[in-house]
């Protein structure tokens, strides 16, 4: 029996990301949003989802470097590591998908190889880049980082 890991996978333009369901708690709809002064531009700001602040990550923004003027279509995937609960802005939140492990490729990233931050499952007609949340919070600058974390 082959190993699966199960996914959440979201859309950002026409690109496919994937997130391990164990990081998702639940999909939102667009809610208002406060901005926080200050923070870097992919941190959109804050909101209240279930009783609780949320600091906001614009993943087109983030992975893409694009900006985004925000509509009423986008999702808010919301994630958790260990004590950061944070939301993220995506266009789509498309399935959630068992994707074996044997599909999975690693790519090289500047010349370096990544574990789990940049694989892509190679499917019939598409890629699906999975993330892992833990890494991305931890790339971003210790600023950023430290804002999100007083933002909760």
């Amino acid at each position: 029996m082959e190993y699966q890991v199960r996914n959440v996978v979201c859309q950002i333009e026409e690109e496919e990301f994937a997130f391990p369901v164990d990081h998702i708690t639940g999909i939102e709809k667009p809610q208002p949003i406060t901005k926080v002064p200050n923070t870097a531009d992919y941190i959109k700001g804050v909101t209240n989802i279930r009783g609780e602040v949320t600091p906001l990550l614009d993943l087109r923004s983030y992975l893409l470097q694009k900006e985004t003027e925000l509509d009423n279509d986008y999702k808010i995937l919301l994630a958790h590591v260990g004590d950061i609960k944070i939301g993220l802005i995506v266009d789509k939140a498309n399935e959630v998908m068992d994707i074996p492990e044997t599909i999975l490729e690693t790519v090289q990233v500047d010349g370096e190889e990544t574990d789990q931050a940049v694989q892509v499952a190679k499917m019939e007609n598409r890629l699906i880049i999975l993330l892992d949340i833990e890494y991305m919070l931890k790339e971003m600058d210790e600023e950023t980082f430290g804002k999100i974390r007083s933002m909760i």
